[in-house]
C-alpha cells in the first residue's frame, strides 16, 4: 500500500499523519514541542529536540498505519514561517531554533518601521500586515547588534521548514508561501526584495532560494 505523509510543525505540537491513496487517515503521531528558555523573553528549541520530536511523530504514525518507510510516496509540511536557525560555513547550527514566539527583540527596529510604512509594502510582500518585533527579519537585526561575533560566522539563515528541506535534500530552497511571511520576499517578482534585504542588513546569499511549491 502507498502512503502520503503530512507533517505539521506547529509551535506547541508536532503532528505527522499518514494517508492512503484514497485520502483516508491511516496513522497519526502527535508530540509536544519542548522549549528551552535562557531568559524570560527567549523561546527556542534545541536542534536535537526538533529532530527527536519529529522522528517520534513519524514513527508513531507509521506504527499505527503498519507502514514501512519505502511505502511513503510523497510528503508535505506546514510550518512556522518566522521560526529559524542560523548555520555556519559547514551548514551546522550555530544556534537553537529561534521560534516566532520569542520576544528577545523588544521593539521594531527603525529601518524595519520605515520599510513597513511604505505605501506599497503590502502589495509587494503580500503578507497583509506590518512587520513586528517577533518576525524573523527583526531578530536578524537583534543578532547583528547583540551577538556580532556569532553573526560573523553565519552563512545561512533558514526557516524551520527550510532546514528540514535542506537536511532531506541537500538543497537550500524555500516555497513562496513561507518566504513571503518573512517580509523579505517580493511576491510579484518572485525573488528576495532588495529594499527589505537592505533594511535587515542581510544578503540574499544567506537565504534559501525561493521557488513555487
Amino acid at each position: 500500500m502507498a502512503f502520503f505523509l503530512g507533517i505539521d510543525m506547529g509551535t506547541s505540537y508536532f503532528k505527522a499523519a499518514l494517508f492512503d491513496e484514497e485520502g483516508v487517515l491511516k496513522g497519526l503521531g502527535r508530540k509536544p514541542l519542548r522549549k528551552c528558555r535562557m531568559t524570560a523573553r527567549e523561546c527556542e528549541v534545541s536542534v536535537s529536540d526538533f529532530w527527536t520530536t519529529l522522528r517520534e511523530c513519524i514513527e508513531e504514525s507509521m506504527c499505527m498505519a503498519n507502514a514501512e518507510p519505502f511505502a511513503i510516496q510523497a510528503m508535505s509540511y506546514s510550518s512556522q514561517a518566522n521560526s529559524f536557525v542560523l548555520l555556519d560555513e559547514k551548514h551546522e547550527p550555530l544556534t537553537n531554533l529561534t521560534l516566532w514566539t520569542d520576544k528577545r527583540c523588544e521593539s521594531l527596529p527603525t529601518s524595519l518601521h520605515v520599510l513597513s510604512s511604505r505605501h506599497d509594502f503590502t502589495s509587494i510582500t503580500g503578507i497583509g500586515t506590518s512587520l513586528s518585533p517577533q518576525m524573523c527579519i527583526s531578530k536578524l537585526l537583534w543578532f547583528q547588534e547583540h551577538q556580532p561575533l556569532l553573526w560573523q560566522k553565519v552563512k545561512k539563515v533558514v526557516t524551520l521548514a527550510d532546514y528540514l528541506t535542506f537536511v532531506l535534500t541537500g538543497q537550500f530552497v524555500t516555497d513562496f508561501s513561507t518566504a513571503s511571511l518573512t517580509g523579505l520576499l517580493h511576491v510579484q517578482a518572485e525573488e528576495w526584495w532588495h529594499e527589505a534585504l537592505q533594511a535587515a542588513n542581510v544578503s540574499s546569499s544567506l537565504l534559501s532560494f525561493p521557488c513555487r511549491t
